[in-house]
């Protein structure tokens, strides 16, 4: 076959045995099982999720790491659309614990990374064992082969700090863990090398940092060679004229408008607002009435200005606010503001901006930090104890005390599932699967108890369908048809190397993409079973790892409204029927067999 956008090599790397090895991994699975499956040449966690299947429980988070590309992954001048540079992360999460065992997880980021992992001539990067020391792994492909080097790094080094140090030596892309995730806090990130420098871009989600900073790895730098980022070759003209109009619409067209204009910050809080859909107070308000200090349109009406800010891409996902008298703030996302601000009571722009900061340079999830944080200020204030809500000295202090681990940091470094089995009030703990919700109405979402990552918006897309659909939420049937229909179009976004919030424009091209830059043949319906596979495939490895149908589950807070316990259990039933799960919502042969997966029986 033609490889085109990919360069069929990844590096496997052995920490302990300090071994190595560039391997063409599309004849490796050729070897293997007698060809090469759709799921891994579209990439992302189509390749990685395969890495970790082995049929055995994963009572470590740390043995295997993998950061790898989509097919999409590049730049324009790759011959792939405009706002596809995302690199993936997949790694048993320290977050999705059940008895001692790990479940699977990934985080994504757009950046310098993917692009730059392409240009050493690599779709990724295998990482196994341990390091006896802090390192960093540098990979360069600048001289007359590819080379994979270890070399000391301090683990008390910010994500910014560890960023400049891989640029002082030529690697502008990197992946790099901070000082949180060297204490072992289970919600730690891995941050992205983004230009210009002054940002960072997070892969968050599910504990990344733990996960790779307890493998002993600091850091993971690329130096490209200059022509080995994969690009089309012979495309015809008439492709490129299609390019071209690709591009145009990712820029201008009405598919990313929300995000060009307002952010996910401004986008979200018009719409969220006027719902009462906002959550405040570790989620135990919706309508806060302080919530108009943070709307980015009363922030100008005060003088600000909002810049118009994106991850080399032209959606221009997070902005960036200046205040009247010229001092600038950090970069804003619709959850960071929301989940550090009104969550936990807070509504001060200044405060909340140096939170978003402080897990940016740390190396925290500021979702999950303003979740574990939120459902800390409610214990304290159902004890009748300080901090609680509102306490803005005491948000920052804490961000503080939790990479660090030190104080009540030490717990709640821990995440909120594990706080609060520990200090009571898990009633209270919005989390699932272990995972800190992200900021929306947990009520209005069925899809929360079923997403790959727990409650996570984006690995299973059923956030706002809810609030978009009164009339449909009382169903069950319509909850289950949603959440099935929901599986394949969120694994694929988290696959091929694309923005998320290009979906509405890349998704319905990506036969033709497929084509033209893989030179593979695949209709929408052989892209959604790629997809499909990539659930199934986690959804065993979680299913080895002792998940079932008992961690299908809402925290008690979500039970509101139109959502009851009973609605849950019977769109709990039906969603295993569609997905061909059995009723312990576990993978068996005959799931295998309908999704053309027969060769993994061996795993179940």
């Amino acid at each position: 076959m033609i490889t085109v956008t990919i360069s069929g090599e990844v590096l496997r790397y052995d920490l302990g045995r300090e071994s190595y090895e560039f391997v063409n991994w599309i004849e490796e699975d050729e070897r293997k099982h007698g060809s090469v499956s759709l799921r891994r040449l579209i990439g992302g966690i189509g390749f990685a999720f395969e890495e970790f299947l082995d049929g055995k429980p994963r009572s470590d988070p740390s043995g295997k790491f993998v950061i790898n590309t989509g097919f999409l992954t590049g730049l324009p001048r790759n011959g792939v659309p405009n706002g596809c540079t995302r690199t993936y992360v997949s790694f048993h999460s320290p977050a999705k614990e059940k008895n001692g065992n790990y479940g699977i997880s990934y985080a994504a980021a757009g950046g310098l990374a993917g692009p730059h992992i392409k240009s050493c001539g690599i779709d990724g990067v295998v990482l196994e064992g341990r390091a006896k020391d802090p390192v960093g792994l540098m990979i360069d492909a600048s001289g007359d082969r590819k080379e994979a080097n270890l070399t000391e790094m301090d683990p008390g080094l910010t994500t910014m700090e560890a960023i400049d140090s891989c640029f002082e030596e030529g690697y502008r892309g990197s992946v790099v863990v901070g000082p949180a995730g060297f204490s072992g806090v289970r919600f730690s990130s891995v941050m992205v090398s983004y230009m210009p420098k002054d940002h960072v871009r997070a892969a968050a989600r599910g504990g990344p940092g733990m996960a790779l900073g307890g493998m002993n790895v600091k850091a993971v730098g690329f130096k490209g060679g200059k022509d080995l980022a994969p690009k089309p070759r012979g495309a015809d003209d008439a492709f490129k004229e299609w390019m071209k109009g690709l591009n145009k619409e990712l820029a201008s067209g009405s598919g990313t408008e929300k995000y060009k204009r307002h952010g996910t910050w401004g986008g979200n809080w018009s719409y969220l607002v006027p719902l009462k859909s906002l959550p405040a107070n570790n989620f135990g308000e919706l309508d806060p009435k302080d919530a108009y200090k943070l709307d980015p349109e009363h922030l100008r009406e005060k003088g600000f200005t909002i810049s118009q800010k994106g991850c080399a891409c032209p959606i221009m996902c997070w902005k960036i606010p200046t205040d009247p008298e010229g001092k600038k703030l950090w970069k804003m996302d619709y959850e960071n503001v929301d989940l550090l601000g009104p969550n936990c009571g807070v509504y001060d722009i200044y405060t909340i901006s140096k939170a978003i900061e402080m897990c940016d340079y740390l190396g925290l999830d500021a979702m999950s930090t303003g979740g574990v944080i939120g459902w800390f200020f409610e214990h304290n204030n159902r004890a009748g104890r300080e901090p609680t809500f509102g306490d803005g000295k005491a948000l920052l202090e804490l961000i503080d005390l939790i990479a660090k681990k030190e104080g009540d940091g030490e717990i709640l470094g821990e995440g909120v599932k594990k706080a609060s089995e520990k200090l009571g009030d898990e009633d209270i703990a919005m989390q699932v699967k272990g995972l800190e919700g992200a900021g929306y109405p947990f009520w209005s979402n069925l899809g929360y108890a079923f997403a790959l990552r727990g409650a996570c918006h984006t690995s299973l897309g059923t956030y706002t369908i809810g609030l978009a659909n009164p009339d449909g939420v009382a169903s069950a049937e319509w909850w289950a048809d949603e959440i099935a229909k929901a599986v394949p179009s969120s694994m694929i976004c988290q696959m091929n190397g694309s923005c998320y919030f290009t979906r509405k424009v890349i998704v319905p091209e990506l036969p033709k993409l497929v084509w033209n830059l893989l030179g593979a043949k695949a209709t929408k319906e052989d892209i959604d079973m790629a997809s499909m596979q990539t659930f199934l495939i986690a959804r065993m490895i979680d299913n080895t790892n002792g998940f079932d149908a008992s961690d299908d589950v809402l925290p008690e807070r979500s039970f509101r409204n139109t959502t009851t316990h009973e609605l849950l259990d019977e769109t709990r039933t039906l969603v295993y029927q569609k997905l061909g799960l059995d009723e312990n919502g576990k993978v068996n042969s005959n799931t295998l067999e309908d999704n053309g997966m027969e060769e993994f029986s061996r795993y179940l």
